[in-house]
């Protein structure tokens, strides 16, 4: 089985330098689409290795960290603009993602569960607000 990672114009193999084909060969390229002033220039093979041996370098833990801070960011950000059904989603995936690896997440894990607690709280804080909001109108 050859593996392969996904370029923007189509999975490309790592490994033995030959493209394959793929479901991204039968449909208008994304250039054409899109226009390519927002694609990334074509990655070479060894770019793609260089990228590959990074991440397997990276704990996982701090991955997992990563993706917590930018749900949790989104999360702000849906909260901020009263998008409260969209900021929820954000924090159940974080509480999702930390309710299974519960344990095993060393150091990060007691500073990434204060965390969801603050977006959580603050959710809260946001829907009490809207209810009023709500509320006020209604009286009117």
């Amino acid at each position: 089985m050859t593996r392969k990672i996904w370029t923007p114009s189509g999975d490309v193999p790592v490994g033995d330098g030959k493209k394959e084909s793929s479901p991204a060969d039968s449909t208008p390229l994304a250039e054409e689409r899109y226009g390519n002033e927002d694609l990334p220039e074509e990655v070479s093979e060894e770019e793609i290795r260089a990228v590959l041996e990074q991440l397997r370098n990276v704990p996982v833990t701090n991955l997992i960290a990563n993706q917590v801070a930018t749900l949790g960011q989104v999360s702000a950000i849906h909260l901020e603009t009263g998008k409260l059904e969209e900021a929820r989603l954000a924090i159940d995936a974080i509480a999702g993602m930390l309710k299974q690896t519960t344990g095993r997440l060393g150091q990060l894990e007691k500073e990434l569960v204060t965390f969801l607690q603050q977006l959580q709280m603050q959710y809260v804080q946001c829907c009490k607000m809207a209810d009023n909001q709500t509320a006020q109108t209604e009286d009117k």
